[in-house]
């Protein structure tokens, strides 16, 4: 028998099997494409029902749960999301706007009622605290002694620093 269209994206895009991974990212989403995708990979309904439920053409479901299955599984949206927790709620916002829903600087702009040049600037910090979280949260943490019992704390203001044990 073949495999039906999740069962596909799902192998392809390597999509966590939980549910609660899967509806914890959608919830990054913007609501109709959240609604969307927890119809496909979380209800695990047919394209067909969505399409007669929801009015829109069924191959255009199926490209839609592709490309947002890609979205979810993304390094830029993973990172993303790891690190809004460390970040401002605006700068979280911010990040959610454009690394998860794929928003355009002038999108967000107008959305937010902030000049292009402010969201750049913005977006530059958010960019460098998601890098930053990205590649410290592979890295093994080490005290000054470089005994490996360090702690890192994170500051408000993006800081990082490593503290002895």
């Amino acid at each position: 028998m073949p495999a039906t269209l999740m069962q596909n994206i799902m192998e392809k895009h390597n999509l966590p099997q939980n549910d609660a991974i899967l509806l914890s990212r959608s919830q990054l989403l913007e609501e109709s494409d959240q609604a969307l995708f927890k119809a496909i990979f979380i209800y695990k309904q047919n394209a067909e029902i969505v399409s007669k439920l929801t009015g829109l053409k069924g191959h255009w479901i199926r490209r839609r749960a592709r490309h947002l299955a890609g979205v979810v599984t993304s390094k830029v949206f993973v990172d993303a999301m790891r690190a809004m927790p460390h970040m401002t709620p605006a700068d979280a916002e911010l990040a959610r706007l454009h690394y998860c829903q794929g928003l355009t600087v002038a999108q967000i702009a107008r959305r937010l009622d902030l000049t292009r040049y402010q969201i750049r600037r913005r977006l530059d910090r958010v960019r460098g605290l998601i890098a930053t979280i990205s590649q410290t949260s592979h890295v093994s943490i080490q005290d000054a002694r470089g005994q490996g019992h360090g702690v890192l704390k994170l500051h408000p203001k993006g800081v990082f620093q490593c503290q002895s044990l």
